[in-house]
């Protein structure tokens, strides 16, 4: 099961609209989501490269033109990486494995008077399955930049990048391969890499990644999916978000997505209201399909 926690007028759009928006992860509660981690992996190429540099002049000429190589894929690498971040859209939305838990309900079930969702994980995987532009998988927690992790994945990507380094080929052949190196740092990691003070969370993610200019976004092709990205005004700033749909490959709603419905311990909606808003908009709603129940949490908000 998957819960997504949330304020009761967002409850009622889900359900209304049979769908999740999907909402840029710059504006979650970690200020520097995505770009913390990409900021870890720059200074490890410049690391790397300022090591190739020091051991050129000590290497006889063959074994030089070797390392020129290395060095140069690693700051052709660094420099895309940081290029394509700057135009890179993460637009995501999270779940957590805990179910009624007071941490949930204090960060994103609005102090305990909004409502938890279980998602059927069978069928988000489903959704997330439909487009090669969406990624979904779990959050992975790291202590320092030092963490086991992190290790693991820059070692990975030292390997793909010396494996460039080797290849056969044109520069532009390179250049090629390192932007596409460069994608799979943002695509497969970035969004799944959080620091350890997040842990309790307990994270998956399904994120629509995407490379998005002005001039795309203006004019998308009739089958594109940037035809679901909108733009909302929060508080501070304008949000774009990515409208998905609940429906599965052939276009059919997914009326069985839903398996549990918990109450936060401060919302006053009756359980059998909840379950009628639930028929009335197509959802299923019997016992036997879906639990609708208040929180066991005995919380009372001091605001």
């Amino acid at each position: 099961m998957l819960y997504y926690y949330c304020r009761n007028s967002t409850f009622a759009s889900i359900v209304k609209n049979r769908s999740l928006w999907l909402s840029d992860m710059t504006q979650s509660n970690d200020r520097d989501e995505i770009h913390r981690y990409i900021g870890i992996v720059s200074d490890a190429l410049q690391a790397k490269i300022d090591l190739l540099s020091a051991n050129i002049a000590k290497r006889n000429r063959k074994r030089s033109e070797v390392t020129e190589a290395r060095k140069e894929v690693y700051e052709s690498a660094r420099k895309k990486l940081r290029a394509l971040e700057k135009s890179y859209y993460c637009l995501a939305i999270c779940f957590s494995d805990a179910g009624d838990r007071l941490s949930q309900w204090h960060g994103y079930g609005d102090d305990g008077k909004g409502i938890s969702l279980g998602f059927d994980e069978e069928r988000i995987e489903e959704l997330a399955g439909q487009h090669v532009l969406f990624k979904y998988d779990y959050v992975r927690y790291y202590e320092s930049p030092d963490d086991d992790i992190i290790r693991g994945n820059l070692e990975r990507y030292y390997e793909e990048l010396d494996s460039i380094a080797r290849m056969n080929g044109t520069r532009k052949d390179r250049e090629a391969a390192v932007k596409d190196w460069a994608w799979g740092v943002l695509d497969d990691d970035a969004p799944f890499l959080k620091p350890a003070g997040f842990i309790e969370e307990k994270e998956t993610r399904f994120c629509f990644v995407r490379d998005i200019g002005a001039a795309e976004m203006a004019a998308p092709k009739e089958d594109s999916h940037l035809n679901d990205v909108a733009f909302h005004v929060s508080g501070t700033a304008i949000v774009p978000h990515y409208e998905l749909k609940l429906q599965d490959a052939d276009g059919a709603f997914m009326a069985d997505i839903l398996k549990e419905i918990t109450i936060g311990p401060e919302n006053m909606s009756d359980p059998n209201t909840v379950r009628l808003f639930l028929a009335q908009n197509g959802f299923r709603y019997d016992s036997r399909s879906v639990s609708v129940k208040k929180s066991r949490i005995p919380y009372r908000s001091r605001r």
